[in-house]
């Protein structure tokens, strides 16, 4: 029994290529795509028009998101050291905090897809975010 385990293992490509397709092998099937998948579609309808504003106003809003991120990370060392001359212990802390929103991610996903506001998962929560 053994070695009948190991020789299926160490089948080859070749071989399990050439083998019946038809063929059950020790109880498994091929597994069939579903037909209406909608040309591979995640959603209803057609495509998505890129120049549409609430595409657009997504990528600005992630456009902005990280320009704000990647100059608040890169003014962090001269602004925090040299300006107000923190120490590289209290500097690591304040890196530390800078960066506990993004560590708290996830759990702003889980709240907005649980408690919707108006209908709305995600607008609603964006805006909150740029009143703040």
């Amino acid at each position: 029994m053994a070695a009948n385990h190991l020789h299926q293992e160490r089948v080859s490509f070749i071989t399990s290529v050439t083998k019946q397709a038809d063929k059950d092998v020790d109880g498994f099937k091929g597994t069939s795509t579903p037909l209406e998948l909608e040309d591979g579609a995640l959603r209803e309808g057609g495509a998505l028009v890129y120049t549409s504003p609430e595409v657009m106003t997504l990528l600005f809003q992630y456009a902005v998101v990280g320009i704000c991120y990647g100059g608040l990370t890169g003014m962090r060392l001269p602004v925090l050291t040299y300006y107000f001359g923190l120490e590289a212990a209290a500097l690591s802390s304040a890196t530390g905090l800078m960066n506990l929103g993004w560590s708290f991610k996830v759990f702003y996903g889980m709240l907005s897809d649980c408690f919707p506001i108006m209908g709305y998962s995600r607008k609603p929560y964006i805006l909150i975010g740029w009143l703040m």
